[in-house]
């Protein structure tokens, strides 16, 4: 018999766009390395299934940093869903995060 995941994961396109903008870079980069990030990120987006909640809140969001590419993932959860809101460079101006998460 199947164990299903403690929750339902919901990738809003804010994010999808995020994995998106951030293959294309690093494929500019070197030819493949954007196939490289976009597999790790969606595995890494994947684990939330299992483990949401426990990392710290940012804004309103939880936040989960992701060091192989330093990106963050930003999400909220609501009863059994975890909302993927946004991807983020962590490197980027603070003030650019905070621009960019009250967008969505």
């Amino acid at each position: 018999m199947l164990e299903e995941a403690p929750f339902l994961l919901d990738i809003l396109p804010s994010a999808m766009m995020d994995i998106v903008r951030t293959q294309y870079f690093y494929d500019s980069l070197e030819c493949g390395l954007g196939s490289v990030f976009r597999d790790y990120i969606v595995g890494e987006v994947d684990k939330l299934v299992d483990n949401a909640g426990v990392d710290e809140k940012r804004l309103g969001y939880f936040f989960r940093p992701e060091k192989r590419f330093h990106q963050a993932i930003y999400y909220k959860m609501s009863g059994t869903t975890v909302t993927v809101w946004r991807i983020l460079d962590m490197r980027f101006d603070p003030r650019r995060i905070f621009a960019a998460l009250r967008e969505a």
